[in-house]
């Protein structure tokens, strides 16, 4: 009768291999998410600069209503040319003046 070997495992080099790809699937996984985080905190920017931006155009139009101009609440309308268009990128910001008194 010769001994029988029954013990089953995995070998050292399938440990290795086992971790060497579950180390390349980590690094995968952290430069994805670094992608992502960026990303997120992108819009996050992007959306409290708009916030901001609605925020004090509801000032301004509160300060112009106190100042004694109403909304226009008639059925014409402006063309696309006669309205006032704003073009910007979002880091411009918008200055508003009052005439100066003449004497």
């Amino acid at each position: 009768m010769t001994p029988q070997n029954n013990m089953r495992g995995y070998t050292i080099i399938e440990l290795m291999i086992a971790l060497v790809v579950s180390a390349i699937v980590i690094a995968g996984s952290l430069a994805g998410f670094n992608i992502i985080e960026k990303q997120f905190n992108e819009v996050n920017l992007e959306t409290a600069l708009d916030r901001q931006a609605a925020n004090f155009i509801r000032e301004l139009q509160k300060d112009i209503s106190m100042a004694g101009y109403k909304e226009f609440q008639g059925d014409i309308s402006m063309s696309g040319s006669e309205a006032i268009q704003f073009e910007s990128t979002p880091y411009d910001c918008l200055l508003y003046t009052s005439p100066s008194p003449r004497d």
